[in-house]
């Protein structure tokens, strides 16, 4: 199975949120995870946002952000998936 992981799922592993133990579950038993490259620039701007609030320093925002990196197999580029994201 083929896992699409989107920024906030992969944000919510990073940070060991709430759902993070049943995301971190889908992903183990998927044989891909693929994202688009949107996700590097979304999980960047929510770990800089932690980092400004000063829940996160910089240390740990750059581990986090790796992490959320290596959750993903491969990234693919977001117009590949247009036509797949409008249907329902």
């Amino acid at each position: 199975m083929i896992i699409v992981l989107d920024a906030s799922a992969g944000i919510e592993i990073a940070l060991s949120r709430e759902n993070a133990e049943i995301y971190g579950k889908k992903i183990e038993g998927a044989s891909k995870v693929i994202t688009s490259e949107l996700y590097k620039a979304e999980t960047a701007n929510v770990l800089w946002k932690y980092n400004n609030a000063g829940f996160l320093n910089k240390e740990e925002v750059q581990k986090r952000l790796r992490y959320c990196d290596e959750l993903i197999d491969k990234y693919i580029d977001i117009s590949e998936n247009n036509e797949e994201a409008l249907v329902a």
